[in-house]
């Protein structure tokens, strides 16, 4: 990917974070009951996710003094908050959709998003699963 093709699908994905921002805080606010805005606010998180997964490489290395500097501490150089991924979790996590917020924690961790956050959301999953088996 080019400098250009880079900053442009950079600056949609801060666009994005912002929409998903906008609409969680709208979803919240209906109590997670209004299936259209529910509905919204998914599609604005998909999209921010595949956007994030097309510049996560490139941004790695050309902006690593980013991720180091918002890093929780040194054993995770690319732990930075996306909101698509979190807001997603979150709201699986109030659906009680427990599959479904273990398969996007790992996708997450498998891009390289790897924060304490993640870690600590997979194992409460896996227990939570595995006791409702």
């Amino acid at each position: 990917m080019n400098k250009k093709e880079y900053l442009k699908k950079k600056n949609a994905y801060f666009k994005n974070m912002d929409e998903i921002e906008t609409f969680w805080k709208f979803v919240r606010q209906n109590n997670f009951r209004h299936k259209k805005l529910n509905d919204a606010l998914l599609r604005e998180c998909k999209k921010g996710r595949e956007i994030f997964c097309q510049i996560a490489d490139t941004w790695k290395k050309e902006d690593i003094e980013v991720y180091h500097s918002a890093s929780y501490d040194d054993e995770w150089p690319f732990a930075i908050k996306v909101a698509a991924y979190e807001r997603t979790i979150m709201f699986y996590e109030k659906q009680s959709k427990w599959k479904e917020v273990l398969e996007i924690s790992v996708q997450a961790m498998e891009i390289g998003i790897g924060s304490p956050w993640y870690v600590k959301r997979i194992n409460k999953l896996k227990k939570k699963i595995s006791e409702s088996s």
